[in-house]
This record gives C-alpha cells, structure tokens and sequence, in this order.
C-alpha cells in the first residue's frame, strides 16, 4: 500500500526494485524499532532431512538447536544490524544493493555487517557447549 500512494514520489534516479526495497526497509525497520522482534531465520532453504532414521531424527534436532540459537542471539542484535545481516545473508544481496536500501553509505553497510557477525559470533560460541 506504501508503494502505491508513494509512486508519484519515485523520481526515476534509482531502479523501482530498490525504490520499493527502499520503502520496505524502512516500514520493517520502524516495526523493528517499536516490536524489538528479530526477522526471522530464512525457512526458503531448509536442512535436508535424512528420513525417519534415528541418525535423521538427531540431526533435525541439531539443526532446531542452531536455528532457535541463532534466532535468539539475532534478537540481541541492534535493528539495523539485524536487518542488514537479514538482507546479506538470508536474501543475497549486495552490501551495494543493501546501502541504496538502506541510504547509507556502502562502507558502512560493511561496518555494520562486520560487527553483527562478530556479535554473533560471540553470542554463538557461547553456546557453543548447548549446540
């Protein structure tokens, strides 16, 4: 709805995918801001599943522990990190496409993405023993 009353604003400067990736990011953004919710983890890739084999069966728990580990140390995450780490990693794009998204500059998408994967690096290897 943002992207039909706003499309008399859209100036032709930028592609319309990054225009409409532009008003996306900044409704989930402020979401973000008012929930404090992390996205998501991408459900588009899942594990393979090895079958009903007991081996399988320990498998898919492993892979639930990663993911609700994963989850909770994004949800620790500032929102920008959250969202940039979101965009790079679980949506392939490019710390360019992210920083037109975003309107910031292309080093500081990198700082951010840096950072957060630090923070969750740490966050993960301390629960490491739990995984």
């Amino acid at each position: 709805m943002q992207v039909y009353y706003k499309l008399e604003q859209f100036k032709g400067d930028s592609s319309l995918a990054t225009w409409i990736g532009r008003i996306a990011y900044n409704f989930g953004l402020r979401f973000l801001q008012k929930q404090e919710r992390a996205p998501a983890v991408d459900e588009k890739h899942p594990v393979e599943q090895e079958g009903d084999t007991k081996s399988g069966q320990l498998d898919d728990l492993q892979q639930q522990a990663i993911k609700d580990a994963l989850s909770k140390a994004m949800k620790q995450l500032p929102p920008e990190q959250r969202t940039i780490i979101g965009l790079y990693h679980f949506n392939d794009m490019t710390t360019v496409e992210i920083s037109e998204i975003c309107n910031m500059p292309q080093g500081t998408v990198k700082s951010h993405l840096s950072r957060a994967r630090e923070r969750l690096k740490t966050l993960l290897e301390s629960r490491r023993s739990i995984l």
